[in-house]
């Protein structure tokens, strides 16, 4: 990974303008360059056959949903109750200690009913704008794609909010961006064009 970061970083500085491919086998493989190449400071598209849940934001909201169904969730819970989740969501959602199964309910009922009154995309909007100060770059383009997944879900999934979390779950990711470099396998290069591989 770190070679391969290297040689497309020389590649990059003595063609400014080229298209840079790295070809791996792997998912797996494709975030290690990734990460390699964002060590060294260089920009590049993460083109793997993700998940959305590959975010902490997303995490986050689905953690939250998932209280909304069963509020004693103690893997839910758990995350959502982090001091600097709890701060980050101050004044959107009333996030208690963790271990009172009574506010526990109570924040169940209050997820629900914000549910109800917004709508699931609004709600979730408000709630990944309050978590902007957490988001990383694969965050916020994981949360506007979840966005854009219940902003065509049916209307329905706001008082049974298992069923998005479902399909949230089982929609894959691509991560493009206007960087230069494409990280991607072999796979999913066929048809494609580059400066230089």
């Amino acid at each position: 990974s770190a070679a391969a970061a290297r040689v497309a970083l020389a590649a990059s500085q003595q063609r400014p303008g080229a298209t840079i491919a790295i070809l791996v086998n792997t998912n797996q493989q494709i975030g290690d360059v990734v990460q390699a190449l964002r060590q060294l400071g260089v920009g590049a598209s993460d083109e793997g056959r993700g998940t959305l849940m590959d975010s902490m934001v997303v995490a986050v909201l689905m953690a939250l949903l998932r209280i909304a169904e069963q509020p004693l969730d103690r893997t839910a819970l758990l995350m959502v109750t982090q001091q600097s989740i709890r701060s980050a969501l101050d004044g959107v959602v009333a996030i208690p200690e963790y271990g009172s199964p009574f506010a526990c309910e109570r924040l169940g009922a209050s997820i629900r009913q914000a549910l109800h009154e917004r709508g699931l995309g609004p709600w979730l909007d408000d709630v990944a704008q309050a978590l902007t100060p957490l988001s990383s770059g694969r965050d916020r383009v994981r949360v506007k794609q979840v966005l854009a997944l219940a902003a065509t879900a049916p209307a329905d999934m706001a008082s049974r909010p298992e069923r998005f979390m479902r399909l949230v779950r089982s929609t894959g990711s691509r991560t493009v961006s206007g960087d230069r470099i494409r990280v991607m396998t072999v796979h999913a290069s066929k048809g494609l064009e580059f400066d230089e591989v």
